[in-house]
């Protein structure tokens, strides 16, 4: 259940970029959260 949690909130983050800037958007994630972020926001958009 934890999983889904966290994989629904890099999801809606790259919405929010528009899906395309993805770059920014793992930028901004890494600068609020960490190094764990770079890995969820690349699966979404693969």
């Amino acid at each position: 259940m934890h999983t889904t949690e966290e994989k629904a909130r890099p999801l809606p983050v790259a919405t929010k970029t528009g899906g395309r800037p993805a770059r920014e958007a793992t930028g901004i994630n890494l600068e609020q959260r960490g190094p764990i972020d770079p890995r969820m926001p690349n699966a979404p958009p693969a």
